[in-house]
């Protein structure tokens, strides 16, 4: 289907139901990241990882790989708010261990170095730093940083590709399966392409894993849309109380929490209530249950609630306004309740860039008439939407 035959057939048929999930679909377009800064972060990850494969030392067997990680992988990242970047994890894998772990991320330490002198300028590159799992690069005029995480292959039959990550903090390694958790994702979301692409990219010999081409939010499954709206409504809660960004539930666990009971609805509203839900089930405990990567069993993945508490109570806190939000959302009666609770959700800018994209997409269709009716009777105009718009029939909005 055309963009232009989506547009007038799909908005002008819209029940009550299908128009908040339109809206909420027009939210994670506007919460996608800029297409010129992803471009960017993703020719930066290119020339960084070229040039540690460049340095790493051959060897027969399997190869050293290098490959993305995190909400990158998985298309899960959203828009940073004002000051804030997004982070673009790079995983350097060696096929053996490396006697020193600490050794090893300082020896990366100093290849990043070099890269930064020598490439890093076209990006705006700053001096890396050492972490204590990986390398962190800034970037000055950009909205993405980098963390090269250091690793070595310890897969087995059962787990043909789990690594171990450089902890510093312990003079050891950290179990870890970037790849294995993506694929879990993928399954979640009944969507298997990614798999199959991997499985052939790495038949050949040491490489680079280009990062995927985003796909525009609607053709995303609901889960991936869930998770984004979710991160999005995580940082502005945060944001609003003043609170630190640290405190926030990290990503990778915030994607886990929300995929590991989705229903295999596509129906986005119905995603999105499940998933409010289920992280406020999760929340009710006075203390965290410890989770594991489910695609590699013995990997912590709550191991920052176990070591700060208060980051356990700011998560039960925003899990409770979340669902108390969505809720709100999903029974708005007429258009200014749905603004609202658009907006406190996802905030101002993003309900504001949702109504436009609404607009300009059902602009065309109409013609430059002002308003039409749907097949409910239920007056609607995504133009008059922040002038107070039209009332509609209160409704759960859930459908098929």
């Amino acid at each position: 289907m055309t963009e232009g035959t989506r547009d007038s057939v799909t908005y002008l048929k819209a029940g009550v139901n299908d128009q908040v999930n339109l809206l909420l679909m027009d939210v994670c377009e506007s919460i996608q990241l800029p297409e010129l800064a992803r471009e960017t972060a993703v020719k930066a990850y290119e020339s960084i990882a070229n040039f540690l494969m460049d340095r790493v030392q051959p060897t027969l067997g399997r190869p050293a790989e290098a490959y993305p990680q995190g909400s990158i992988r998985q298309q899960t990242t959203v828009k940073p708010l004002r000051r804030d970047v997004f982070d673009l994890d790079l995983v350097l894998e060696l096929p053996w261990e490396p006697n020193d772990p600490v050794a090893f991320l300082r020896d990366t330490h100093a290849i990043v170095a070099r890269w930064q002198a020598k490439d890093g300028a076209e990006f705006g590159a700053k001096p890396p730093e050492m972490r204590q799992r990986c390398i962190e690069i800034c970037f000055d005029g950009q909205i993405f940083s980098m963390d090269v995480v250091p690793a070595c292959y310890a897969g087995a039959l059962s787990a043909p590709t789990r690594i171990k990550i450089v902890d510093a903090g312990r003079n050891g390694w950290k179990p870890s399966d970037p790849k294995a958790l993506a694929e879990w994702f993928e399954e979640r979301t009944k969507v298997r392409e990614m798999i199959l692409k991997e499985a052939a990219a790495f038949a050949r010999s040491g490489s680079v894993e280009p990062v995927e081409k985003e796909d525009a939010a609607i053709d995303k499954p609901a889960l991936r849309l869930a998770v984004q709206l979710a991160k999005r409504a995580r940082d502005i809660y945060h944001q609003r109380e003043g609170e630190s960004a640290d405190q926030a539930v990290p990503s990778i666990l915030l994607t886990v929490l929300v995929a590991r009971t989705y229903r295999g609805t596509q129906n986005l509203a119905a995603a999105l209530l499940d998933a409010a839900r289920d992280l406020s089930a999760f929340a009710a405990s006075e203390l965290p249950d410890q989770l594991e990567n489910p695609a590699n069993r013995g990997e912590s993945i709550t191991d920052k609630w176990e070591r700060d508490p208060e980051s356990w109570e700011a998560f039960r806190r925003w899990a409770k306004d979340f669902q108390t939000r969505v809720a709100a959302l999903l029974t708005a009666s007429d258009v200014p309740a749905l603004h609202r609770a658009l907006t406190g959700l996802f905030g101002e800018k993003a309900s504001v860039d949702a109504a436009k994209l609404a607009a300009k997409r059902v602009g065309s269709a109409l013609q430059d008439r002002r308003q039409s009716i749907s097949p409910t009777g239920v007056v609607w105009d995504p133009r008059r939407a922040l002038a107070g718009g039209v009332v509609a029939s209160p409704t759960t909005y859930f459908g098929a």
